[in-house]
């Protein structure tokens, strides 16, 4: 794994986190999840980019599952920023969290189309393949020396 080559993954994976945070951290934290939804909706209308308006969740189970959810992605940005102190040994987080960001996608893909959800649900599934993809190819060129059948 050349120096470069893992720098440019840490930076990967360091802004990977820091974006999860930012954009998840508001559905974390109770009473805010609906200026958000209405700055994402208010920036969809701008775009133009079309389908139903985002509604905030209404009812205090809907709410806790919301904020639970924010909560978990904040910590999967945390866990990313720990994994970036150190690739060589923690590279499987990234892997991981390319795996959940796939999964997300698919659930955008799929509400987006399913229920015409704001449009801008699918930059979110646009920034996460991206960032998937990044770190599955990261992981591929940097795997260990045993997973290619080299000896070391």
């Amino acid at each position: 794994m050349t120096e470069v080559s893992l720098q440019s993954f840490r930076r990967w994976v360091a802004i990977a986190g820091v974006l999860n945070i930012a954009t998840s951290l508001p559905l974390a934290l109770p009473g805010l999840t609906g200026g958000y939804y209405g700055m994402l909706n208010a920036l969809n209308r701008a775009l133009g980019l079309g389908g139903n308006a985002l509604r905030a969740p209404d009812g205090g189970e809907n709410q806790l599952f919301v904020n639970a959810a924010g909560v978990l992605f904040c910590v999967f940005g945390l866990l990313l920023i720990y994994a970036s102190l150190d690739l060589r040994h923690r590279m499987g987080i990234p892997l991981l969290n390319a795996i959940e960001r796939i999964l997300y996608v698919l659930l955008l893909l799929y509400y987006a189309a399913a229920e015409d959800l704001a449009g801008i649900v699918l930059s979110f599934a646009l920034v996460d393949g991206v960032i998937a993809a990044v770190f599955f190819y990261y992981g591929w060129k940097h795997r260990r020396p045993a997973a290619r059948g080299e000896v070391s």
